[in-house]
């Protein structure tokens, strides 16, 4: 459990498969990507994490950069907040996600969580609000969140998941992504 707000500059490689509570502080996470999967977690397997918030910025010229877990092989992110700024210079598929890059296998379960940082891109596409992928050996479920981000120049992607969420529940978006694939619902409409 975080008991302050840290900054690091290197991410957890092995497989997190515990309970990870930021205690409502601040990871600050900056980090230049020497390969693919770049996030503070790269890789879960039934891990917890919540009551957390994720800033700094990753820059990538790879594939699944994510403001909180690379891969998933399942686990739950709740009430947690990323307002990472994720710069990427690939050009063409990032998978790139706010939250999560890709949801591989297992059930994910993202709920009560927000993406307020950055997808800043300007030649990747291939890119997910939320999450970058939704492998077809996962159940995606992601409920009760906002995306709402400050700034997205990605050529192309999708408002919460690509190849969608299992489940999508009361989740909303605030943005001007014209490039993106809709869904949830425009928090603008309420």
């Amino acid at each position: 459990k975080l008991t302050a707000d840290i900054t690091v500059t290197t991410m957890v490689t092995a497989t997190f498969s515990g309970t990870f509570d930021g205690g409502g502080h601040t990871l600050t996470f900056n980090y230049t990507a020497t390969g693919n999967n770049a996030a503070p977690f790269a890789y879960i397997t039934g891990a917890t994490i919540k009551n957390l918030r994720v800033a700094g910025t990753i820059n990538s010229g790879y594939k699944f950069a994510a403001g909180i877990v690379a891969i998933s092989n399942g686990g739950t992110i709740t009430n947690c907040q990323s307002s990472v700024t994720i710069d990427s210079s690939t050009s063409g598929d990032g998978t790139h996600g706010g939250l999560v890059a890709d949801s591989y296998q297992g059930t994910l379960d993202i709920n009560n969580c927000l993406f307020d940082g950055k997808l800043l891109g300007e030649n990747t596409t291939s890119c997910g609000g939320f999450v970058g992928w939704h492998n077809s050996n996962s159940t995606l479920y992601i409920s009760n969140s906002l995306f709402a981000p400050t700034e997205v120049t990605l050529k192309a992607g999708t408002i919460f998941a690509r190849n969608s969420a299992t489940a999508l529940t009361n989740c909303y978006y605030i943005s001007d992504w014209s490039a993106a694939t809709v869904q949830g619902t425009d928090a603008g409409s309420m």
